[in-house]
């Protein structure tokens, strides 16, 4: 007597099942990985671009008040600037042998701060990237200008970086949401595919399973 050995078999549907969400995994990361880089990039331009020219208009509308040492006037130009735009950390200005003429600043302004970033001769602008650890290491992007060609100081200006990472998050994930979407109805579609194909064949199997070899003989 021969006994039948059981296979197992992976039914259509989930093999097209794998399939879709494998596919869609991988393409799904690779252009999620894509658009975080390209996003990240472009708003990081735009952030800097907006830094600079905040630092500008603040080099040009600080050069009276300083000719003149209104120092009151300076620094509510600081303050008006901080307080109209939220993603501004901190703006201080400093003198040409760096000490500090206003800052937002609500302590003292850090040495550490002051010398991290700073202005060559021939420099019209320099910008660098920075972690602040007093601010739970907020990510800061740091400009800084000289007032009329550095004789009258210093502009520096720090942009937070966190609005950019939001908007990136947000960004990937309408992106995911998009492919859970299309992950949701390709399933669905490997379902009735699944079924399109297997009824025929379980159609032809039952035939076969009824058919009398003795018959035949």
């Amino acid at each position: 007597m021969i006994k039948k050995v059981t296979r197992f078999q992976l039914p259509l549907f989930w093999k097209f099942v794998v399939a879709i969400v494998f596919v869609v995994f991988v393409f799904g990361s690779i252009n999620a990985y894509l658009i975080w880089k390209d996003v990240q990039r472009s708003l990081e331009r735009e952030s800097e671009k907006r830094a600079l020219n905040l630092g500008k208009t603040i080099a040009e509308q600080a050069i009276d008040p300083l000719l003149y040492e209104d120092y009151v006037t300076v620094q509510k130009l600081l303050d008006d600037t901080k307080r109209l735009d939220s993603s501004v950390v901190y703006a201080f200005i400093l003198s040409e042998d760096k000490k500090i003429i206003a800052s937002t600043c609500q302590s003292e302004t850090p040495a550490a701060l002051i010398d991290i970033n700073t202005l060559q001769p021939e420099d019209t602008e320099n910008v660098v990237l920075l972690k602040l650890k007093q601010e739970n290491n907020l990510i800061v992007r740091d400009i800084a200008l000289p007032i009329l060609g550095g004789k009258l100081g210093v502009v520096r200006i720090g942009i937070s970086e966190e609005e950019i990472f939001a908007d990136v998050v947000n960004t990937v994930s309408h992106f995911w949401i998009m492919v859970g979407f299309f992950l949701f109805v390709g399933i669905i579609g490997a379902f009735f595919f699944a079924v399109f194909i297997t009824n025929p064949i379980n159609k032809i199997r039952e035939v076969s399973d009824n058919l009398s070899f003795d018959a035949l003989k």
